[in-house]
């Protein structure tokens, strides 16, 4: 059974997805990021083995970024049979709407092929993976470390643990771990 963790930032969406009938190790991971590099990142756009970060296409509208990304993803989903989205935090401030359009267009695509998926809200998903249902960014990534043994930074090439897109691949993971633990086994 294929399960896929689905963070879906407009900035720097990740998937993982993980076959079941594999032991759960960082080698049995796929994992895809898209990254969009802004002035103060760089994309480190590459393959890193099972680790594939893609640099983000020029897009000319809110529309038609939503529209690359949720391409992006069923493309890496398709053949998933468990499919795990973070669902919406109450906390949320700045551009929700932006980030609820995002989610929208996904879940439509997925919806026109007949996919069904799980929302796993962002307490559920982080208290499944780090043991705290509060956890912050840092946890998350620390959590990564401890249970896999690899610092993404390192497979990267990047300077800090915590930068993008690492948070986001990490966020991913735990969306996939929910997955694995409450829904394929």
């Amino acid at each position: 059974m294929k399960v896929a963790g689905v963070d879906l930032s407009y900035t720097s969406p990740a998937i993982t997805i993980f076959d079941s009938s594999k032991e759960l190790k960082f080698e049995n991971l796929q994992i895809y990021n898209i990254y969009q590099e802004n002035r103060k990142t760089k994309t480190h756009a590459g393959n890193y083995g099972n680790v594939i970060v893609e640099e983000m296409p020029l897009w000319t509208s809110q529309e038609q970024r939503f529209d690359i990304i949720s391409d992006w993803a069923i493309d890496k989903i398709k053949d998933c049979d468990v499919l795990v989205l973070e669902g919406y935090s109450y906390n949320s401030v700045g551009a929700v709407f932006d980030i609820a359009e995002n989610g929208g267009v996904l879940k439509n695509k997925l919806y026109h092929l007949g996919k069904s998926f799980i929302l796993a809200s962002p307490g559920a998903q982080k208290k499944c993976f780090t043991g705290k249902g509060n956890a912050n960014k840092q946890k998350t990534v620390d959590t990564f470390i401890e249970k896999f043994g690899v610092d993404l930074s390192q497979i990267i090439g990047l300077s800090d643990k915590y930068k993008k897109p690492i948070d986001d691949i990490t966020d991913s993971v735990s969306l996939m771990y929910y997955g694995y633990i409450n829904h394929a086994n």
